[in-house]
């Protein structure tokens, strides 16, 4: 998982996109990669941002600090809102 936290600061936007695209399917297990994720949704390609909230969905309650930056990147238009409101949830709801 530290390899994958590492590639998604990497500046090569397919390596990015492939270490979130591994990172989907870690679940909670991903939870150390969440300061990355954070940072990820404000990443230049918009699949990396689109994935790094789905990510933090599936990763739950220990993904809760990314709640600010969820409704934050929501709300500049970075991630469509429905990708934010279902992370939200799933963090919130678990």
């Amino acid at each position: 998982m530290a390899a994958l936290a590492r590639a998604l600061e990497s500046q090569d936007d397919e390596l990015r996109s492939t270490a979130v695209h591994a990172l989907t399917e870690a679940g909670p297990a991903g939870a150390m990669a969440v300061p990355s994720l954070i940072k990820s949704l404000q990443d230049p390609v918009p699949a990396v941002r689109s994935g790094a909230a789905a990510v933090l969905a599936n990763i739950g309650p220990a993904a809760g600090a990314a709640l600010p930056d969820l409704r934050l990147a929501a709300d500049r238009g970075l991630i469509p809102g429905f990708v934010a409101q279902s992370a939200i949830r799933n963090i919130q709801s678990r």
